[in-house]
């Protein structure tokens, strides 16, 4: 009896099938949610602000200060992958042909850059993605040789991809086992590093071009970029040689010699040309550094987006810097990342009225998103990124540059 009452006490069968469908239907509609919801809010408030009336004075002043920007500029837009990188290759040559190359007046090519070989597929994909704009393949960079060291009067074995003779690769070893992150152990990001640091405008694929537009694989930009709008045409107009989007603090674990590398190199170069002393401008100098140029505070451009007058990066002293640099070793030694070395070469040969920060386009390079907060650049450019989400995080440094 007292058996049959528990019994008599469960819920009949189909009363906890029923609760078991409703659990799981919850749980389905939590998780729907969780994904979704936020997706939903963003669409409905870049919506909100593509309906929102803008004052006609406003887009009149905004079309004022923009000006005509279509001067005839040779620019490209660079790119550093390997061939399984296909995909994410294809998807930024597209986004950036629909939302800007096919808008503007001046025909743009494409660099494609890789230290191994591109294949026929590769090549496939990514020049049916791209037409009708040009691509020029620089591929196999890791088995160029052969050049004269300018500073350390030494053959390069390998020129754009390779360990350099006067480093020490025991050294170099024992000294990625001090430091905190499992990237640092990566010989190929080293490489990439300073390839983009400065071997980059060694290369001949870049002759003829005056600006060159630096992106990563599976970028994505948010905004149309018509000729009002045009970076290239921009900068050439204005006569800017640097142009960037986000800006950040590094980690000093990774550049903890970098700055007195500089101080070093400050110092020889002012000796030497007494006429012509580095840094540049002062404003420039305020950014990186909090107290006069003692210190670094880590402040740089996130070179991931960058636009480059090549003649600038070209110029004799840029390279003799990065060469210092180079011979000093950081890039194995350290992990002394290209950002924070172009972010130094604009800082000491550059005026502030030569560097631009490039709020208008918006992109994404994961985990960050730049997205114009200008509501006329936002419905202009038929933006589809949320502005509230754009990058400004504590670590942030945009709170520390000014265009003006």
């Amino acid at each position: 009896m007292v058996a049959n009452r528990k019994e008599s006490r469960q819920p009949p069968i189909m009363a906890r099938r029923l609760i078991r469908i409703g659990s799981f239907l919850a749980i389905a509609i939590i998780v729907l949610l969780y994904w979704f919801w936020p997706w939903y809010l963003d669409e409905t408030y870049i919506a909100s602000l593509h309906a929102q009336d803008i004052d006609p004075w406003a887009v009149e002043n905004w079309e004022r200060l923009r000006g005509t920007v279509t001067p005839n500029v040779s620019a490209a837009l660079i790119i550093l992958a390997m061939d399984k990188d296909v995909d994410d290759v294809v998807d930024t040559i597209s986004v950036f042909k629909n939302r800007f190359l096919g808008r503007v007046s001046n025909h743009y090519s494409w660099i494609l850059f890789n230290d191994g070989h591109f294949s026929s597929d590769f090549r496939s994909k990514t020049s049916s993605a791209a037409y009708p704009n040009r691509v020029i393949y620089a591929d196999n960079i890791a088995e160029a040789t052969g050049i004269l060291h300018p500073t350390h009067q030494k053959s390069i074995e390998h020129l754009y991809w390779g360990v350099p003779s006067w480093i020490d690769q025991e050294l170099m070893k024992a000294k990625w086992e001090t430091m905190p992150r499992e990237r640092t152990n990566r010989l190929s990001y080293r490489h990439m590093c300073r390839f983009h640091s400065g071997l980059v405008y060694k290369h001949p694929a870049l002759k003829g071009f005056d600006y060159v537009m630096r992106l990563d694989s599976g970028m994505l930009i948010h905004c149309d970029v018509d000729d009002m709008l045009d970076p290239f045409a921009e900068m050439a107009r204005d006569n800017v040689a640097y142009g960037f989007g986000i800006s950040m603090t590094d980690g000093m674990w990774s550049i903890p010699t970098l700055w007195s590398t500089t101080k070093a190199f400050i110092a020889h170069y002012n000796f030497v040309n007494p006429n012509d002393p580095i840094p540049r401008d002062k404003r420039l100098l305020d950014f990186i550094s909090d107290d006069g140029g003692e210190t670094f505070n880590t402040c740089h451009f996130w070179d991931n987006f960058e636009v480059v007058r090549v003649e600038f990066m070209q110029r004799p002293e840029v390279q003799e810097y990065f060469e210092w640099l180079d011979v000093a070793g950081g890039f194995f030694y350290e992990r002394w990342g290209d950002a924070p070395v172009h972010t130094l070469c604009v800082v000491l040969f550059a005026r502030h009225s030569e560097v631009r920060r490039l709020d208008h386009i918006a992109y994404t390079h994961h985990p960050e998103t730049q997205c114009p907060q200008d509501i006329v650049t936002f419905q202009k450019g038929n933006c589809t990124c949320n502005p509230k989400k754009s990058f400004n995080k504590w670590w942030t440094c945009g709170h520390r540059w000014t265009n003006n």
